[in-house]
């Protein structure tokens, strides 16, 4: 689905919200992916009028030229300038997920990760023909300090004192960040969690608290605000929905993992924000012994795992690794199930089996008691029948043969008169 002008805005317009670093490297990070393709529908020029004002700078000289491209994201600036001529580009950018973008390009000799404004420019002094920051250089992103250093590792031009080249070098940026925030002015009413206004992820862990606030931003009239944990409506108290509102959820538990909260606008259901919970815990183990097994049938062991971020899980016999090239072994996985299955289980399979989940800093694991038994032989039970059967005809078709002789048995003798005389 192609990405629209109003969600750009609000990313736009999140990039220069404040956060502190570790967010905005993280919501760098996570938007690099989709960062050119957000700049085209905003049909973002700066680029290409940084390139044109450098290669007016150099005339026919750009084929020769170093230049430090500083905050260069995915390497927009390289292309243009490349295309004007330039050749040699060092990049910076504090974010390592727009500088894997920017080496998947191509076109930079050098890329190093550097938080512009709190560290030195890893460079010496007159390194560079040429420094160039196009769109970065503001409050929120990189701080105007930043610009002593732009000029400690810019090589002096032939012509212009330091101060002249100093004053053309922000005088250009002045322009280009100008033109960068022009979407940012139209903004419309928008939601911020914590004072984010984008859809992410939140990290905690079970047992802690964790609050969160809601507020509407660019808003000329008090806005009714309501929550939803998942799909369901949350209860807030009166004063707890105009404009502003907080929620605590305490204690966070495992259960939460994945859970999503969003505040929306009462009277637009289209203007919301969402956090979802990343509740991060070690593994939980929990299962069953299997019943007791005979010879040649299959066995399954049942190990119930949860864990976040996922464990590496392994399946040790008796204290040693278990081998699953043997075909008889087979495993089944999923999010909150590792399964061993033993086909044809012999008597050499009792022991003890270990279902091992290895975390960060920890292993825990699970033992499963396993008895295999001799084979026994069944008892015969259709045989049986079928015998009971045939003897109980047998018997009946007898009686029923002798019927009459049996039937004589129980007649009692007729008595004749009695020839006596009084």
């Amino acid at each position: 689905m192609a990405v629209t002008l109003s969600e750009v805005r609000r990313r736009v317009a999140q990039v220069h919200q404040g956060a502190d670093l570790e967010q905005q490297l993280c919501f760098y990070d996570a938007w690099a992916s989709e960062y050119e393709e957000d700049v085209s529908v905003l049909e973002y020029g700066a680029p290409q009028y940084a390139a044109a004002c450098l290669a007016a700078a150099f005339g026919a000289n750009t084929q020769e030229a170093l230049v430090l491209d500083v905050a260069c994201g995915t390497g927009l600036v390289a292309q243009e300038l490349q295309a004007v001529g330039f050749r040699h580009f060092h990049g910076l950018d504090g974010s390592p997920g727009m500088l894997e973008h920017a080496r998947h390009k191509g076109l930079y000799q050098d890329l190093k990760q550097c938080l512009l404004g709190q560290e030195a420019l890893p460079s010496p002094e007159g390194c560079y023909d040429a420094v160039v920051i196009v769109g970065a250089l503001s409050e929120g992103q990189v701080p105007a300090n930043v610009v002593p250093e732009l000029l400690r590792v810019t090589k002096p031009g032939p012509d212009r004192n330091a101060s002249e080249m100093a004053f053309a070098g922000i005088f250009c940026q002045t322009l280009l960040f100008t033109s960068i925030l022009w979407p940012l002015s139209i903004t419309g009413l928008e939601l911020a969690i914590n004072d984010i206004a984008v859809d992410r992820k939140v990290s905690t862990m079970p047992g802690r608290a964790l609050p969160l606030r809601c507020s509407v931003r660019n808003h000329s009239q008090e806005e009714e605000l309501f929550w939803l944990r998942e799909d369901g409506t949350v209860d807030l108290k009166d004063g707890n929905r105009m404009t502003s509102s907080s929620l605590c959820v305490f204690p966070v538990s495992v259960e939460d993992n994945g859970i999503s909260f969003t505040c929306r606008l009462a009277r637009d259901a289209s203007v919301q924000v969402s956090v979802t919970l990343d509740v991060l815990f070690p593994p939980i183990l929990t299962g069953e012994d299997p019943p007791s097994a005979e010879e040649d049938g299959d066995v399954t062991l049942d190990c119930h795992a949860k864990a976040n971020p996922p464990a590496q899980m392994t399946w040790r016999k008796d204290n040693t690794t278990l081998m699953l090239e043997d075909s008889r072994y087979e495993i089944f996985q999923t999010s909150e199930l590792y399964q061993l299955k033993i086909r044809g289980a012999q008597k050499s399979d009792s022991g003890i089996y270990d279902c091992l989940a290895e975390y960060p800093g920890r292993t825990e694991q699970k033992s499963f008691h396993l008895v295999v038994g001799d084979k026994t032989v069944p008892f015969p039970t259709e045989a049986v029948i079928a015998a009971a059967v045939v003897v109980f005809l047998t018997i009946l078709f007898a009686i029923v043969a002798r019927r009459e002789r049996i039937l004589k048995c129980f007649r009692k003798p007729s008595e004749s008169p009695s020839n006596t005389a009084l």
